[in-house]
């Protein structure tokens, strides 16, 4: 099947957000602003969540959750935490799960503040996991799998990665050739409506263009991509 552009280019922009998001987390400063470790978190929570369900969305539709934790993909996600969680914890893969997605919910949909004052090092600040989250009907509590954010980003970031990887492997997502192929009308037509190029700069670019080898410069574009979403997923 042919792999939509959006879960292509998607993808690796939510992972890039996703990761810069954690590295400003586990480097945030004794004396930086509250502000800061709230969009962290935001930035972090809603892109993970944003990378795993488009991938979720982009091959099973919409409804890929219904019913919720019940689908053979939520299935693969809970899999994928109960390695990652701690058995002193008493807390399942399940709840884990849950908890990670609920916390999305609070801080994204409903303002919840998710940095907790926390302990620090000589240099950082470590931000505490809320002790409970409610789901968006009131009737569920998930209790923290992880104390610190920082522990919950970085299990949820290997959880997550497991799963998406091996949905793309399924789909030949890495092998499929009729993917982000870029033809020479498509990059005309760019460089015609481009409102930032003047005519003169236009003119320049088609004669350019015309004397590319344009598949050979796609095919290595597009190898460039693939091999950055497979250092985002950590399986290079």
């Amino acid at each position: 099947m042919a792999v939509p552009d959006e879960l292509f280019d998607g993808l690796l922009l939510y992972l890039q957000i996703r990761d810069w998001a954690l590295e400003k987390m586990k480097t945030q400063p004794i004396g930086g602003q509250q502000l800061d470790l709230e969009i962290h978190q935001y930035l972090y929570l809603s892109n993970a969540l944003a990378s795993v369900d488009l991938v979720g969305e982009s091959y099973y539709g919409k409804d890929f959750r219904t019913p919720a934790y019940a689908t053979d993909y939520d299935k693969a996600l809970i899999a994928a935490f109960d390695a990652l969680t701690r058995p002193d914890l008493s807390i399942a893969a399940q709840e884990a799960y849950a908890y990670v997605r609920e916390l999305r919910n609070s801080v994204v949909h409903r303002g919840l503040g998710s940095a907790n004052a926390g302990p620090a090092n000589e240099s950082h600040v470590f931000a505490l996991c809320p002790a409970s989250v409610v789901d968006r009907a009131g009737k569920n509590t998930y209790r923290r799998p992880w104390k610190y954010v920082v522990e919950l980003a970085e299990a949820t970031t290997r959880a997550f990665n497991s799963v998406i990887y091996a949905e793309l492997q399924k789909h030949q997502f890495f092998t499929s050739e009729e993917s982000k192929i870029v033809s020479a009308s498509d990059v005309k037509s760019a460089i015609d409506t481009c409102d930032a190029m003047p005519d003169w700069a236009k003119d320049m670019a088609h004669k350019t263009f015309a004397q590319l080898d344009l598949p050979k410069l796609t095919a290595e574009a597009r190898a460039n991509l693939l091999r950055n979403l497979k250092i985002r997923l950590g399986v290079i």
